[in-house]
């Protein structure tokens, strides 16, 4: 998804008469129901113009492609001729403005489209920034600093893109088109300069190149060479009609973290709920269509084990899936168990730019803790309250899953519930199933613990079941009387485990 994508020419003609900040500024609202900030829309009108002017100076003999319908003034720059369409007289260059990178609230600023000199297909993602000054904290650090405020560096941020794009892109994942990466401070001279080129940078700076205000010359002549020879229109349908899809090596990573986890088998009532869920993303490979499928389960249940198999099947089968959640532990784990997984396992409020149905699947783990909204403290005041959060996780995916435990609440702001979801999913008019899982794979298969626990939490009515003397319940004084008691249980042979606590006397001071 973009802002605006088209021809070199194109991007020239409406970038110098400021026209393209408009049609930005209409796609924005179109796409987020909202304005972007003032210092966005001002930061496109002075980048994307000084782009422009840049790449108007390129001579048709640097592009070595013919130019058709073009004029050249006494320069010999390129301009359109008298007459001529816009978006002719330029060389075969693609060009996409604001590509926002799927499950993420990140836009590549400026992609340009193309086939190199050496005869391979590329997209040269360019990094803009208006900075004219930067500064370094100190002789460790690798983040700039610009008014005060810690930035990534910008060739960082470009190679950053171009990963992202090589690992999840399909387009870049298959080959076809290399992600090729540079930036461009359109404002700073060399002369200020010295910090962002300092060695440390060295190894970035070869592989992401950083241009100047006065590297004009060097910009253009990067673009000749490496995406100029043809080929723009053709590399920037396939870009923008394409989807996320990660590469091989990414679903290895993930394929070995399923398999390293023994316990992560599905049985019984799991096993129905996957199937049918699994039926339903066959279904869509045939057949278009929305489904939601709520899986209830208390703790131990196995929700989990189901969202992490759920999404490794569906990568496995080319579809496009996601998993969410709105707390912490459980992604921030699976986040750690590879290179690349940030961008399969994300957050509740991450959907709220999610292009409508950009996902085959969503997975949403944790659904109970699913909020009113995805407002948060730095949330504008004009942007509150658009949407549900809701409404975002269901129009995010085709097919949606939700995983809930309805007796779990962590925040008072989360109103995951079945009566919630139920109420959401009929007002979309979303064919809805339900399945619920109670075999218990904690506690040693206790389901009489559970039961107790619950019970004691007011979430089951009492029960007068007699455990007889097969569990016994102690409160002790200290962790020396614990250790005692667990040292006499050990003598004794006894073969169950005891599960024991210590209380504290509290006293006032």
């Amino acid at each position: 998804m973009d802002l605006w994508h088209g021809s070199l020419g194109e991007f020239v003609c409406l970038a110098e008469s400021r026209a393209l900040t408009g049609k930005l500024l209409g796609s924005f609202y179109s796409i987020y129901g909202q304005q972007p900030s003032t210092s966005e829309t001002n930061s496109w009108m002075n980048s994307l113009q000084a782009v422009a002017n840049a790449l108007h100076d390129l001579r048709p003999a640097d592009i070595g492609v013919a130019v058709s319908d073009c004029g050249v003034d006494g320069a010999g720059r390129l301009g359109l001729a008298s007459g001529a369409p816009a978006g002719w007289g330029h060389p075969d260059v693609g060009v996409v403005s604001e590509y926002h990178l799927p499950l993420s609230q990140k836009r590549i600023d400026l992609m340009l489209c193309g086939r190199g000199q050496d005869q391979r297909d590329r997209a040269m993602i360019l990094e803009l920034k208006q900075w004219s000054k930067v500064s370094l904290e100190n002789e460790f650090t690798h983040n700039v600093t610009v008014d005060g405020q810690e930035r990534l560096h910008p060739s960082e941020q470009a190679a950053s893109y171009a990963e992202w794009l090589t690992d999840y892109h399909e387009t870049f994942v298959s080959g076809g088109v290399v992600a090729a990466r540079c930036a461009w401070l359109h404002n700073m001279k060399r002369a200020d300069a010295d910090d962002l080129v300092d060695p440390r940078f060295s190894e970035l700076l070869a592989k992401s190149p950083l241009f100047l205000a006065d590297d004009t010359s060097g910009l253009a002549a990067a673009v000749a060479d490496g995406i100029g020879h043809g080929r723009g229109a053709d590399v920037l349908g396939r870009i923008v009609a394409s989807r996320f899809r990660p590469s091989k090596h990414v679903m290895a990573n993930l394929e070995a973290v399923i398999a390293s986890r023994e316990s992560w088998k599905l049985l019984g009532e799991q096993r129905v709920a996957y199937n049918a869920i699994r039926a339903e993303m066959q279904r869509l490979l045939k057949k278009p269509g929305r489904s939601v499928i709520l899986v209830r389960g208390g703790p131990g249940t196995g929700k989990s084990v189901i969202a992490v198999q759920l999404l490794a099947d569906a990568l496995r089968n080319g579809l496009t899936a996601a998993h969410v959640t709105g707390g912490k532990a459980f992604t921030t784990g699976l986040r750690a168990s590879f290179k690349g997984a940030d961008k399969l396992f994300q957050w509740n409020m991450g959907m709220r730019t999610a292009p409508y149905q950009g996902l085959d699947l969503l997975v949403v783990d944790e659904a109970h803790r699913v909020r009113a909204t995805s407002d948060n403290r730095w949330t504008k005041a004009a942007e509150r309250g658009k949407k549900a959060q809701i409404k975002e996780l269901l129009d995010a995916a085709k097919i949606v899953v939700l995983l809930l435990d309805e007796n779990q609440f962590v925040r008072p702001d989360e109103i995951g519930c079945t009566d919630e979801f139920v109420r959401a999913v009929g007002d979309l008019k979303i064919p809805l199933r339900k399945y619920d899982l109670s075999t218990q794979f904690r506690c040693g298969g206790c389901t009489e613990y559970v039961n107790w626990v619950d019970r004691m939490l007011g979430f089951a009515a009492p029960d007068a079941t007699d455990w007889g003397d097969r569990y016994s319940f102690e409160l002790v004084d200290s962790p020396e009387q614990l250790d005692q008691m667990m040292s006499r249980c050990r003598e004794q042979g006894t073969r169950a485990r005891l599960v024991a606590g210590f209380c504290w006397k509290w006293s006032e001071v």
